[in-house]
């Protein structure tokens, strides 16, 4: 072989064996570097500990609701570890800052907070409710709270719309919904603002019997996961193992287990026809037949009363007669 070949390899090894150190000793150039949104070897779900009955603790301290049913789901078809670690609500948008929890299972969507995280596609839609006391005041709007007090979930949606805009009444932060609604309960505050599904869990388990929804939808939001910006990874993975579960249709499985029974469902007119149908027609029909019989007993009270004016009739004209005679 000539020696100009052998050198020209030599130097190739030479050059190669240089860069393999550089690298190791300074790190990778930008087109080698190791993805940061790469995903971890076990991902780490944080939620809410006390918003039941989306993510919750159940008694005996574990994960459960309709979050983390369906988190596990989306592991399951995608392949996923995953841990849960549920928390106080603004401790957990903290963590996914800092790092400690890799996805938030249950997050408003609102343009504010597109600055601070991605969200997946929508995982259901929440409704957020006025409630009050059956003998408070009647309001129709949010405008008209300015005037009271009101209870509200700190770190929220809710929280940050009316931060917001400049809420002018004044506002008792509580740590979780339900402490808001006991504060209404016992007539601290005069109204609270939560999510209807929520709320009316809270009223049935914890049996506030002096609550209603005296507003049953203030404010429409797209809930979901959220990842810390720019980790499209994961994010690209929860998209699509939630569209897996939305095809199969275990997604709404989940949904009608954990929130059919309490979310306020829309008017179905076949159903509302069929039970008029039910009421309305035996009560015309009751209707018809006191008619008939009213109309039956009037021509028989006729015919009666004419029967009576004939007798009576033919007695005065047997009478006249009689008279008549004896005369």
């Amino acid at each position: 072989m000539p020696f100009s070949r052998i050198f020209t390899r030599l130097r190739c090894c030479l050059m190669a064996l240089w860069l393999s150190l550089f690298f190791l000793a300074f790190g990778a150039p930008a087109g080698a570097e190791v993805r940061k949104d790469a995903l971890p070897e076990v991902v780490v779900v944080g939620g809410d500990r006390a918003y039941p009955p989306y993510e919750f603790l159940d008694r005996d301290g574990l994960p459960s609701g309709y979050n983390v049913e369906l988190t596990r789901a989306i592991a399951e078809v995608m392949g996923l570890r995953i841990e849960f670690r549920l928390g106080g609500w603004s401790e957990m948008r903290d963590a996914l800052q800092s790092g400690a929890v890799d996805v938030l299972q249950g997050m408003s969507f609102s343009e504010e907070r597109l600055a601070e995280v991605d969200f997946s596609l929508p995982s259901a839609i929440v409704n957020h409710a006025v409630f009050a006391r059956r003998d408070s005041p009647p309001v129709n709007t949010l405008a008209e709270l300015n005037e009271y007090s009101v209870a509200l979930h700190r770190g929220g949606i809710m929280h940050d719309y009316l931060a917001r805009t400049g809420f002018a009444g004044e506002l008792l932060l509580t740590e979780t919904p339900a402490e808001a609604m006991r504060l209404l309960a016992a007539g601290k505050s005069d109204f609270a603002i939560v999510a209807i599904v929520p709320g009316m869990y809270h009223i049935r388990e914890l049996k506030l019997t002096n609550l209603l929804p005296a507003v049953r939808n203030v404010a429409t939001y797209r809930y979901g996961y959220a990842v810390k910006k720019g980790n499209a990874e994961l994010l690209s993975r929860i998209d699509e193992g939630l569209a897996i579960l939305k095809k199969t249709g275990r997604q709404q499985a989940i949904y009608e287990k954990w929130l059919g029974v309490l979310e306020p469902r829309p008017v179905d007119w076949w159903t509302l026809v069929k039970y008029a149908a039910v009421v309305v027609i035996p009560l015309l029909l009751l209707l018809g037949g006191f008619a008939l019989w009213s109309r039956i007993l009037h021509r028989q009270v006729a015919l009666r009363t004419a029967d009576l004016t004939r007798e009576i009739a033919e007695r005065r004209h047997a009478e006249e007669e009689l008279r008549l005679n004896q005369r």
